[in-house]
């Protein structure tokens, strides 16, 4: 999650949507106000001198340097989860009407974010969080995640499933610009380029991920379609602006 209040939007992580790779970009533009706008950094980056509210006690936020967190405006909601890794990863994940109902945004703020075809999107949470998990065999199966993930998530070997498997159309605001997966490198370039930002790489290292789409039976794609309607027309209309 990255809020611009110099430049006047938000930018709203929807996870397995490369919004890891399109973060590195804006935080390294030179686009941003370190002394005024408000950021959770990038994975893994934790800087203890800057803390928010927890049910536990203060634990650190996640800046990525060299922005001060919530500077201009301090985060005191306090989050109700089990671990560490689960308040780390819902964290950085915020949905734009949480920081509207927090007042960190105005409804009318410009969200920008990313969008992926429902099917890659799943694919995508199953292969980068199996090969995380520990104790877990290799999957070889997709079909069967997908129907455990699909039917009865919470028996799923990971307790945050819910924050890959919730709608992309969940994370958007009223004013948004969603940028297609596919096609996020030249999205993000010309954003950067329209506010005086530098490019620092000339693509982001995209990829549709694996496996492809094919591993998955017409029944579950239509299922999976069935579930997510918002979100593939979402990603549809993102994917028409250039292609």
């Amino acid at each position: 999650m990255l809020i611009s209040y110099s430049q006047d939007f938000c930018f709203v992580r929807i996870p397995k949507c490369a919004s890891t790779s399109c973060a590195m970009m804006i935080y390294d533009s030179g686009i941003l106000d370190p002394t005024y706008d408000v950021s959770l950094g990038i994975d893994g980056a934790i800087n203890k001198q800057e803390m928010i509210g927890d049910p536990d006690g203060p634990r650190p936020a996640f800046p990525c340097s060299p922005l001060s967190t919530f500077t201009g405006k301090k985060f005191t909601q306090r989050f109700h989860v089990s671990t560490s890794s689960v308040w780390k990863t819902q964290i950085m994940h915020l949905p734009f009407k949480y920081l509207e109902d927090v007042g960190l945004v105005e409804s009318d703020t410009l969200c920008v974010t990313t969008a992926r075809h429902p099917v890659d999107r799943m694919l995508s949470s199953i292969s980068f969080h199996s090969s995380r998990a520990k104790g877990v065999p290799v999957v070889t199966d997709y079909n069967a995640i997908i129907d455990i993930i699909l039917n009865d998530p919470s028996s799923f070997y990971l307790d945050y499933t819910h924050i890959f498997t919730a709608p992309q159309s969940s994370y958007i605001g009223n004013n948004n610009l969603i940028w297609n997966v596919e096609d996020v490198s030249k999205h993000c370039h010309k954003f950067l380029r329209d506010r005086g930002g530098k490019i620092t790489s000339q693509f982001l290292k995209y990829s549709p991920g694996r496996p492809d789409r094919d591993v998955v039976t017409p029944d579950r794609v239509k299922e999976i379609l069935d579930i997510y309607p918002e979100d593939y027309i979402m990603w549809e209309k993102a994917y028409a602006v250039l292609n």
